[in-house]
């Protein structure tokens, strides 16, 4: 980056200063730069953590030797906002301009993602993405937040590796969340160190979504029940028998929308109720033990 300098004195105030802020970004997390002053000992600028600020007159750009900006790690995107320093600078500056050039990457971008969406479809949420082209891209990963702090894998989808044309995906989300559902994407490269960038989060709002209770196997082999629900807390859970008579269940919840009951005695063979509430609506679902 170069030009970036401070303009002539006029009076107590000077023509101009300019200031640089750069920062970076890798799906939702942040990247910090490296940045080098420019001139013999900053003589033109000063660096303040992410930030560069003019301090002297610098020379036409052949000479200048500018500032170096260097991300450490894996970015998908650069932003670079100027401003001038009004509160040391005259009132009506003139206009000002700096130079970004020589910008290199250490490796090819394995993806340009130029879009990445989601809507509502009934009680369902259809997620889209696609891409430009593709380069040494191994596969995608749909992941989904209910604060866009924790996520969790929702679906992989493979790559097409590589390619030169736009290339459509798509992940239907069958068991939203209740309420705010974030999502973000996740894509990997070929090769042993496999690396990954994320994109930026996006959200999908479902209100009033009519709760579902499952079984996942059924019948039940074994001595733990696996549930799936939607809309509705793991501890309403219950167990009966078909006469209605409670049976004692531990509740292992594995995530927002799914269940393990572990009933406190061993079930004899027969059909069973799983039930779940969620305001009026109570739903049940059967399960058979062989």
């Amino acid at each position: 980056m170069l030009n970036i300098d401070r303009g002539a004195a006029n009076g107590a105030n000077y023509d101009f200063i300019d200031q640089v802020t750069v920062s970076g970004m890798n799906g939702a997390g942040s990247v910090s730069p490296t940045i080098s002053a420019s001139g013999s000992a900053g003589t033109y600028s000063s660096i303040s953590g992410n930030t560069i600020t003019g301090t002297g007159d610098a020379p036409a750009s052949a000479s200048d030797p500018g500032n170096l900006v260097v991300f450490s790690g894996a970015v998908t995107q650069i932003t670079i906002n100027y401003c001038n320093n009004a509160a040391q600078t005259i009132a009506n500056p003139g206009a000002q301009t700096i130079t970004i050039e020589d910008l290199s990457w250490s490796g090819p971008l394995p993806v340009h993602l130029i879009s990445f969406d989601g809507k509502t479809v009934g009680n369902q949420v259809a997620l889209t993405w696609e891409t430009a082209w593709e380069q040494n891209s191994d596969y995608f990963e749909v992941q989904r937040s209910q604060d866009a702090r924790e996520f969790s894998t929702l679906a992989r989808v493979p790559a097409m590796g590589q390619s030169d044309r736009k290339e459509l995906y798509s992940v239907l989300d069958t068991e939203p969340l209740n309420g705010i559902n974030y999502y973000r994407l996740k894509q990997a490269d070929f090769g042993a160190d496999q690396g990954v960038t994320y994109s930026q989060i996006i959200s999908v709002t479902l209100d009033d979504i009519t709760p579902d209770l499952k079984i996942t196997e059924n019948p039940l082999k074994g001595d733990q029940i696996q549930v799936r629900f939607r809309n509705m807390e793991s501890q309403t859970l219950s167990l009966q028998t078909s006469f209605g008579l409670s049976i004692p269940i531990h509740i292992s919840k594995e995530s927002e929308t799914s269940a393990v009951l572990t009933p406190t005695q061993r079930l004899a063979p027969g059909l069973y109720l799983v039930s779940g509430y969620q305001g009026a609506h109570r739903l049940t679902a059967k399960v058979l033990v062989l």
